[in-house]
C-alpha cells in the first residue's frame, strides 16, 4: 500500500467522520433543547396527566387496553423522559420537582411494562423471578435503569420520605392506586399526605378488629418498616398520623397492644 497516495483518502475519512459526530451532537442538543422548551416541558407533563386523567381512576384501575390502542400521550411522555431528567439536567429541578418526577417516571414507565406485554394477568408474569423490576432496563436521561433503581436507588434512598410508598404503582391491585392525576412539585407535599390518608383508612389496606383485637396491615409495611419507622418508632405510631381510628393517645395506647397481621399481597393486574 502506497502510504503517500492514501493520505488524502485518511484525511477525507477523517473529517467525514468528525463531520457526522459533530452532526449528530448537534442532532442531540437540538432534540434537548426542544424537549427542555418551557413550553415543551410543561406539555410532555400534560400528556402523561392526559393518559391517567383518560384510563385511570381513582379507585386505582387502569384500562391498559385502550391504553395500548391510544399510546400517543404515554409514547410522548416515555419520549421526553428518555432524554430529559434531574441527573443531566439539574438545574430543571428543584427537590420536589426531582421526587415529583422520578414517582411519575416509575408509574409511566409501569403501565409501558404491562403495555408492551399484552395477555398478562400479573407483572409477575413477566421475565422470571420478578424480571420486570430489576431486568427490564429503560432509558431515562439518557442512562438505562430499572424499575427497582428508581424505586430503591433513587426515591427511597435520596429523599427518605415513606409516603412515595402510597404514590407509586406497580400495576397489582393490592398497589396503592395510581389515581387520575400526575404528581407535580409545587403541591406534593398535600398530594403526598392525601395518598397516605386514603390508603391508610381503606380498609383493604389497614382494618382494626377490636373484638378480636388484631389489626390488620397492608404487607407494604412490612416490606418497608425500615422506611415507616425511621422517624415513627413503630408502624402503629406512623399510621396515627392518618388513620381516623387512631387520632388520639389513647386510640394510640389501646391498638398498639393489638396483634399484628399482614394482607397477603394481590398481585392480580389492576385493570
Amino acid at each position: 500500500m502506497n502510504i503517500k497516495k492514501s493520505l488524502p483518502f485518511i484525511f477525507l475519512l477523517i473529517i467525514t467522520v468528525i463531520i457526522s459526530m459533530t452532526t449528530t451532537a448537534v442532532g442531540k442538543f437540538e432534540e434537548d433543547r426542544r424537549m427542555i422548551d418551557s413550553t415543551k416541558f410543561k406539555s410532555n407533563y400534560e400528556s402523561f396527566n392526559n393518559v391517567l386523567q383518560s384510563f385511570s381512576n381513582v379507585n386505582g384501575s387502569v384500562d391498559y387496553t385502550s391504553i395500548r390502542s391510544n399510546p400517543y400521550n404515554l409514547d410522548k411522555f416515555i419520549t421526553f423522559i428518555n432524554i430529559v431528567s434531574p441527573i443531566n439536567h439539574p438545574e430543571l429541578f428543584s427537590v420536589a420537582d426531582e421526587k415529583a418526577y422520578w414517582i411519575n417516571v416509575y408509574n409511566a414507565l409501569a403501565i409501558k411494562t404491562i403495555i408492551d406485554n399484552p395477555n398478562v394477568n400479573s407483572i409477575r408474569e413477566i421475565s422470571w423471578g420478578m424480571g420486570a423490576f430489576w431486568r427490564n432496563k429503560f432509558v431515562v436521561g439518557g442512562k438505562k435503569m430499572t424499575l427497582n433503581h428508581i424505586e430503591h436507588k433513587i426515591l427511597r434512598k435520596k429523599y427518605k420520605d415513606p409516603r412515595i410508598h402510597f404514590a407509586i404503582n406497580c400495576a397489582s391491585n393490592s398497589c396503592p392506586p395510581i389515581g387520575n392525576r400526575i404528581v407535580t412539585g409545587n403541591d406534593l407535599d398535600a398530594q403526598l399526605d392525601r395518598k397516605a390518608f386514603n390508603f391508610i383508612n381503606d380498609s383493604s389496606n389497614i382494618r382494626i378488629d377490636h373484638a378480636n383485637e388484631v389489626i390488620h396491615i397492608s404487607r407494604i409495611f412490612k416490606w418497608f418498616k425500615k422506611d415507616f419507622i425511621q422517624n415513627n418508632g413503630n408502624i402503629i405510631f406512623y399510621l396515627s398520623n392518618y388513620h381516623k381510628e387512631i387520632s388520639t393517645k389513647q386510640q394510640l395506647d389501646l391498638i398498639s397492644t393489638y396483634q399484628i397481621v399482614f394482607n397477603k399481597y394481590d398481585w392480580a393486574l389492576n385493570d
